[in-house]
């Protein structure tokens, strides 16, 4: 499958799988960029300058549970 890059100055980048979506959407003001370099996976964590990003686990919403005692 062919992946067709677009870009647009006001809405961004945008992805078109077919040449007659790239058609249609060059006449409503998008144009044509070449493939960006592959990205890394993590951008966030190669930001900050790690190799991977730890995420802390969500809190439990609601009532809390009870302490049991033994």
């Amino acid at each position: 499958m062919t992946a067709i890059y677009l870009a647009h100055p006001r809405h961004g980048f945008k992805v078109a799988t077919l040449d007659l979506e790239a058609k249609q959407d060059e006449e409503n003001g998008w144009t044509r960029v070449a493939a960006p370099a592959a990205a890394p996976v993590n951008m966030l964590a190669r930001a900050a300058g790690d190799d991977t990003m730890t995420l802390e686990a969500p809190r439990r919403r609601g009532r809390p549970r009870a302490d049991k005692d033994d």
